[in-house]
């Protein structure tokens, strides 16, 4: 604005005050608060991990990792419990042991494709009484277990190893259909078992 009249302003040129044009101080704003983590429900149920044994920097880890996920929680016990909500509790249990012992390695998963071991003692059973004849009892047998196969091989057991038993198996299993001869059939159930006998 101008001078006031009669304001000297030292070398007579007339001077605006620029005071009113800049902006509010953003030093006077309230800062936005960065811990963006929902707090506990109190309506719902909760459920506290004491972790007394851990050290500062695998704690300050875990609560970097619940923020990120977004994971209600709250410290107490001076840091060394933290306290969730009890629908949260399965995530954190599978949370911890990476932080805990990050260099162990996760439980192998059953993805229910194996064979079960069971299967080897039962195939060789069935292929030694198909050995004896190829009675109805003694096929019906050997086709439950081979209905039992899996798409992989038993714990322990080389692929290539158990490539060639699930051949013979087929083997059989198409003299069936062919309806070929007894012989034959008696004969290929007599080579599985050889095979499978050192396994069962």
């Amino acid at each position: 604005m101008l001078n006031e009249p009669g304001q000297d302003d030292h070398d007579g040129d007339l001077e605006l005050d620029t005071s009113m044009l800049d902006g509010p101080d953003p030093r006077a704003e309230a800062t936005a608060d960065s811990d963006d983590c929902p707090p506990l429900d109190d309506a719902k149920e909760q459920v506290g991990y004491e972790l007394f044994e851990w050290d500062p920097t695998e704690l300050d880890e875990l609560d970097d990792v619940l923020h990120e996920l977004g994971l209600p929680h709250e410290w107490v016990a001076d840091g060394y419990e933290v306290v969730v909500h009890v629908e949260d509790e399965a995530r954190v249990d599978a949370l911890l042991p990476t932080i805990r012992f990050p260099d162990e390695l996760p439980p192998e998963v059953d993805d229910g494709d194996d064979t079960d071991v069971q299967v080897l003692g039962d195939l060789f059973t069935a292929a030694d009484r198909l050995q004896g004849g190829a009675s109805t009892d003694a096929v019906n047998g050997f086709l439950d277990a081979a209905e039992r196969i899996g798409e992989h091989p038993p714990y322990g057991l080389d692929e290539k190893e158990w490539g060639q038993v699930v051949d013979q198996v087929d083997e059989i299993i198409d003299l069936f259909h062919a309806a070929g001869p007894a012989e034959e059939i008696t004969e290929a159930a007599y080579r599985l078992r050889r095979r499978l006998r050192p396994l069962v």
